[in-house]
């Protein structure tokens, strides 16, 4: 969908990350963005 590449570009989200919803209320001035990941991916964990 063209509004969630918009939201990806301003939040800087990239591959593997990915909006998968987005849910507005105007009523209650809510704005909800659902991100998740591409199923396999792996992330390295860095211990500081």
């Amino acid at each position: 969908m063209f509004t969630d590449k918009i939201f990806e570009t301003a939040l800087y989200i990239e591959s593997p990350w990915f909006i998968d919803k987005i849910d507005f209320d105007l009523d209650e001035k809510r704005l909800d963005i659902f991100i998740n990941f591409t199923k396999g991916s792996m992330f390295i964990v860095r211990f500081i």
